[in-house]
């Protein structure tokens, strides 16, 4: 709305220079010493650059130039998305090529995602992403309750999270099947900086699942002898702290494929940001004065 009204001003000005008598059209014409210059001046002192020089009350007059009034067309949409932070911050932010944006402005993250990932709808975690030519590589975000963390560094050291983070991820294979072994490892923990100063964890868990095709072998040994490997997987977990809770960003791809995809999975970590936002609880709103509706009033007839 304010380019707008800047685009609407400028025509304004545009529209009372008509008023000045045009012999060649606008480059060349002239106001006589006679006419009133007050149009021009007011669009002056607006900010509006013009050619005209209103000190310059000769025979020839002040000229207005078509140029002028073209720049100022040009120039007022730009002005007034740099005067105003919010939309300087959304106007300028140049995603790299074959990458979309998601964000959540209520929950308070945002990161980059390859254009052709699609969406899953069954994972149940805030957002999730998987890539349709490697059924390996997905991503999801995954949002902690509330906490006593206000900052990533109380959660510990990197080292120390990262072994969290290798707990968490084999726990979520245990499994009662017998003969199945699993080998994990800590590639890399290692902090990151984010564009607001804000401090992240990135981290690299390796993953080797083997299982043995002799699960009725009375000894281990002879358990050992027909293991074969399942997978071999690696997570890479951007871990950011905002709203006292825990925002988690978990990649995964085959190991074999990471060399590869490295720069998109580079991408990816380093555009995950997280920021406040107003009332991340229910009790923080209430506290701001939001109101929340519970359940739709009576008088109201069912949505389905």
């Amino acid at each position: 709305l304010a380019a707008l009204g800047g685009l609407l001003f400028a025509a304004a000005c545009l529209f009372a220079s008509r008023g000045i008598p045009a012999h060649g059209g606008l480059r060349n014409s002239v106001i006589k010493p006679s006419q009133s210059l007050s149009p021009v001046i007011s669009c002056m002192r607006k900010g509006v650059p013009t050619r005209a020089h209103v000190g310059a009350r000769s025979e020839r007059g002040v000229s207005v130039h078509r140029r002028g009034f073209i720049n100022a067309l040009s120039s007022v949409p730009a002005l007034t998305i740099l005067g105003n932070p919010m939309l300087t911050a959304n106007a300028f932010e140049k995603l790299p090529q074959g990458y979309s944006k998601v964000q959540s402005k209520l929950d308070g993250y945002k990161f980059y995602v390859p254009d052709f990932w699609l969406l899953s709808k069954t994972s149940g975690n805030e957002a999730a992403y998987e890539n349709p030519l490697d059924f390996q590589q997905n991503l999801f975000i995954s949002i902690s309750g509330s906490t006593r963390f206000s900052k990533i560094s109380e959660m510990g050291s990197p080292q120390e999270v990262a072994q969290d983070v290798e707990k968490k991820i084999l726990k979520e294979f245990m499994s009662t099947r017998i003969g199945v072994r699993r080998n994990s490892e800590i590639v890399s923990a290692i902090p990151r900086e984010g564009k607001d100063g804000t401090m992240y964890y990135d981290i690299n868990v390796r993953v080797q699942s083997f299982a043995s095709r002799n699960q009725l072998a009375v000894t281990a040994e002879e358990m050992e002898k027909g293991m074969e490997k399942e997978f071999d997987r690696t997570y890479i977990t951007s871990i950011g702290v905002a709203n006292n809770r825990v925002y988690d960003l978990r990649l995964q791809t085959g190991t074999d494929a990471l060399k590869s995809s490295k720069g998109t999975f580079d991408t990816i970590t380093t555009s995950f940001e997280v920021s406040e936002v107003k009332c991340p609880t229910m009790d923080s709103c209430k506290a701001n004065g939001a109101k929340i509706v519970k359940k739709l009033p009576e008088n109201n007839p069912p949505a389905f």
